[in-house]
């Protein structure tokens, strides 16, 4: 399901492509926005799903600060080589210098950091009665997942709250928006560019701690009625 909604956001990578003729800053930071939404949507919507089986012995052994690191840990470790990979070869054939498609790769692994932990806090908000076994499209298995209109709001918030981290680093790569603040700041627009990677590192990572915080509470109050 998560494959499906990144499959509808490529064109977002793509399309400045054809229409520059060339790669453009924007398609590598879109990209790394899509897979921090991946990241989030797949480890950070899910974790209750996955441990419904068991979750009434996984609340009572594990701790939330175990449990949700994990949880974050394994988001990044997957999700960082195929954002950098994927970024740094969209930068190959991009006019942008190599050190900055290096810190576009690394502020998209923050972003994923970012998104795992904001999708665990959104996610452990369902209740354990609200899941209900969904089948895979195209395999004959099926998973335990939130069912209903709740579940698009839950996903809708994770990636509204997302895009507003990502703001600055959006501003930055879209000419419309980096030229007249370029102007503006008498600068040139790589600066602005790097300014507004910069930007977005920080404040990705600075919300993240609090986040995490909050997912770790509320796993640790979770309840089953």
């Amino acid at each position: 399901m998560v494959a499906g909604y990144i499959l509808l956001a490529l064109p977002g990578v793509f399309l400045p492509i054809l229409d520059a003729g060339e790669i453009p800053g924007i398609s590598l930071v879109f990209f790394g926005f899509i897979c921090a939404t991946g990241s989030g949507l797949a480890f950070g919507m899910e974790l209750l799903g996955v441990e419904y089986p068991v979750l009434p012995m996984t609340l009572t052994t594990i701790h939330g600060q175990q449990f949700i690191r994990g949880t974050i840990f394994a988001g990044v470790v997957i999700s960082a080589p195929i954002t950098t990979v994927g970024v740094i070869a969209l930068g190959l054939g991009s006019s942008i210098s190599s050190v900055e498609v290096i810190l576009v790769a690394l502020t998209s692994v923050v972003l994923c950091m970012y998104s795992v932990t904001l999708a665990c806090a959104i996610g452990m908000g369902v209740s354990y009665y609200e899941f209900r076994v969904v089948p895979l499209p195209f395999t004959g298995t099926a998973v335990h997942a939130e069912g209903g209109r709740e579940s698009f709001i839950r996903l809708g918030a994770v990636v509204i709250l997302l895009a507003l981290v990502c703001l600055p680093i959006f501003g930055g790569y879209l000419s419309v928006i980096s030229g007249p603040v370029a102007t503006v700041l008498d600068t040139s627009i790589v600066v602005v560019r790097l300014c507004s990677l910069v930007l977005t590192t920080i404040l990705a990572a600075t919300i993240s701690v609090p986040t995490y915080r909050l997912a770790v509470k509320l796993f640790n109050q979770y309840s089953i009625p």
